[in-house]
């Protein structure tokens, strides 16, 4: 038996999904070898530019994972807690941290972080999340103290 507030969030997962795929942020055209596990969702860079102030900003996100644009680069392995405004806040570990470019705008190098979610329901509460986000709700990865 499913316990129901997994039952809901598989409902509010599945409706976000949906959404997504109306607006075309899903890319179901891969090829085979390319696929994954869980669905991903892309978000396009121009349609937070808060999340640019706070040095974060949210390139993709699956119930298995996120990446993510940062100022600050991070070390595989490393756990981090990835929050949304005040309410979200999950837990993952670095599984890849590679230098991308330097924003000239911002001054700063800037590095592609790929997270791994600790359990798949922190993932699918993320893009829900995500995907229904208030304007103006920036995205923050800090450390996990060990």
């Amino acid at each position: 038996m499913v316990e129901p507030a997994l039952e809901i969030l598989e409902q509010q997962y599945d409706f976000a999904l949906a959404k997504c795929r109306a607006e075309g942020m899903v890319d179901e055209g891969l090829p085979e070898a390319e696929r994954r596990r869980h669905v991903r969702v892309q978000f396009r860079f121009d349609e937070n530019p808060e999340e640019l102030a706070a040095g974060v900003t949210v390139s993709n996100v699956s119930a298995g994972g996120i990446s993510l644009l940062c100022y600050k680069p991070a070390r595989q392995g490393d756990r981090v807690r990835i929050s949304v405004g005040n309410n979200l806040e999950s837990e993952a570990d670095v599984v890849d941290c590679r230098f991308t470019n330097f924003d000239h705008g911002a001054m700063a190098t800037q590095y592609r972080i790929s997270c791994a979610f600790l359990e798949e329901a922190q993932g699918k509460r993320m893009l829900v999340r995500l995907v229904n986000r208030a304007s103006g709700e920036t995205v923050l990865i800090t450390p996990e103290d060990n």
